[in-house]
């Protein structure tokens, strides 16, 4: 990806991009220059050695709590199974690919079932550690990843993958909790749309933990609390509990599970389309007539 591309990246992704001009992407004030940003027709020797930056500097990026994820303390939880063992090649060399500097993986205690001490460990790395903090599994693959995020305001428990499951109780115990909130249902788990986020949404009753970024130490504390003292598999208490926490969803994941067995729910879990009153009762109207 060239300097220009990289930067292309970053403004599409800004709250203050600008669709008025075929090239212009960003109406921000510049932080350095004091003037915007028009990266394509910049003959700034200046300005155009800014394109090969790695992050953003901009002042709206930084106001609007953009992360750059490479820079990120990232734990990649294992175990000692040989499947798991064998994945570390891979992850290793996909991290170091995308530029991560602060990672390690954390070796799961060996045992069975093998998801009952998973809940407790997590709990303690939430504990121990301070936020930002990504925590990852060890069969991760990359669909769409970008160095670069800024997720809604407010967000505390963001989901870089998701997956097509979930739990009905779960979506009703959000929606009990929430009465104000617009929950739709979709594959399995229930979600909001967030007004001016059209790449997030707010998410309820979905299992699967396999890249999730805590940036909120109240919530990390909370979510170990409810890891100690349930027993049941990680994503099942998560998926039960998400409605106390702002938890985003990304539209498209950054990473999904190549384990041989989720590539189909993990892939891709879009929201489907809401369906309208109208379009019940046609489809209704049409099943009855077969």
């Amino acid at each position: 990806m060239t300097g220009l591309e990289q930067r292309e990246a970053v403004c599409r992704t800004c709250p203050e991009r600008r669709a008025s001009g075929l090239y212009r992407w960003c109406a921000a004030k510049d932080a350095t220059h004091g003037e915007n940003h028009d990266c394509s027709r910049s003959r700034s020797a200046r300005f155009s050695a800014r394109l090969t930056m790695d992050r953003p500097t901009c002042d709206a990026w930084k106001a609007e709590g953009g992360i750059y994820l490479p820079d990120v303390p990232t734990v990649v939880y294992t175990c000692d199974k040989p499947r798991c063992v064998a994945r570390h090649p891979r992850v290793t060399k996909l991290l170091t690919g995308m530029g991560f500097a602060d990672w390690r993986f954390f070796w799961g205690t060996p045992g069975e079932p093998y998801w009952e001490n998973i809940p407790r460990e997590h709990a303690a790395l939430l504990q121990s550690r301070d936020p930002p903090l990504l925590i990852l599994e060890d069969d991760i693959a990359s669909r769409d990843f970008s160095p670069w995020i800024a997720p809604p305001p407010g967000s505390e428990l963001v989901y870089l993958g998701g997956g097509r499951g979930g739990r009905r109780a779960a979506l009703r115990n959000a929606r009990e909790h929430l009465p104000e909130a617009e929950i739709r249902a979709t594959h399995g788990y229930g979600y909001e749309e967030i007004d001016g986020y059209p790449d997030w949404v707010r998410v309820f009753g979905m299992y699967y933990t396999h890249a999730i970024l805590y940036t909120s130490k109240r919530a990390m504390l909370e979510v170990a609390e409810q890891l100690c003292s349930r027993r049941s598999q990680i994503d099942v208490i998560l998926g039960h509990e998400m409605w106390r926490w702002k938890c985003v969803l990304r539209r498209v994941p950054m990473f999904w599970q190549d384990d041989g067995h989720h590539r189909t729910e993990t892939f891709d879990y879009s929201p489907l389309p809401p369906v309208t009153r109208e379009q019940r009762r046609q489809l209704a109207h049409a099943a009855r007539g077969r």
